[in-house]
């Protein structure tokens, strides 16, 4: 089962003797904080593993841009692809699942023969050549946005892994501590297991499949520009 809003508020009131539901902080207060946590952790993890959190956008053509707006629930874009209906400026159907590449608006020859665009402004444009779409729908995959709970009784985002549930609680402890004052040593105590459950999150996030068969490159994970791979 889902863990919610509630739950966690529970479970985060009950780390200490001090806290008093509805007194310490408002329920209000702490279902907008684990909002907050949720949308900086998954920033945080898609930039350990782009997959993890991922989503998958479908946009359609807008006439009066001339362009693909960027998807306001997106964010980190990893890969475009041609959706329905996708069509160069000669009719010639880009057929669905073709990748579409990205390039510089400065640097339009880069990649030629390919469907291409570039980005501006938060719009995908076609890139002006014979080969690029000027129709149809662009298909975005990245990362996604959280889901707030807007209740108690809301689930956390469901791609939010349970086993991980206690980053959170462990964050709402030391806000219930370092606002209700004068509990120095709770807050050090519980900012030791928020970043103990921190430091498992990552790991996971940088662990969590080796099962990608690849023929170059990094897959999910970005490494240290300091790290050289085996």
């Amino acid at each position: 089962m889902a863990t919610t809003a509630n739950d966690l508020i529970r479970a985060a009131i009950a780390t200490s003797r001090h806290n008093v539901r509805g007194e310490t902080a408002s329920d209000a207060e702490l279902i907008a904080l684990i909002g907050d946590l949720l949308d900086g952790y998954m920033d945080e993890g898609a930039r350990v593993n782009r997959r993890f959190f991922g989503g998958r956008f479908t946009v359609g053509f807008d006439a009066t841009v001339g362009g693909w707006p960027r998807p306001a629930g997106v964010t980190m874009v990893a890969h475009l692809l041609a959706g329905e209906g996708m069509q160069t400026s000669g009719s010639v159907t880009i057929p669905p699942g073709t990748e579409i590449v990205e390039i510089p608006i400065d640097q339009r020859e880069t990649e030629r023969g390919r469907p291409a665009v570039y980005q501006w402004g938060q719009v995908w444009y076609p890139a002006g050549r014979e080969s690029d779409p000027v129709a149809g729908e662009l298909v975005v995959l990245g990362s996604r946005r959280a889901t707030r709970p807007a209740t108690v009784d809301d689930p956390i985002d469901p791609l939010w892994p349970e086993a991980h549930v206690p980053l959170l609680k462990w964050d709402l402890a030391i806000y219930l501590a370092q606002k209700d004052g004068e509990r120095e040593a709770e807050v050090a105590a519980f900012t030791a297991l928020r970043d103990q459950a921190h430091a498992r999150y990552l790991a996971f996030l940088q662990a969590e499949s080796i099962t990608e068969v690849r023929d170059y490159g990094f897959g999910g994970v970005f490494p240290s520009p300091g790290v050289t791979p085996r």
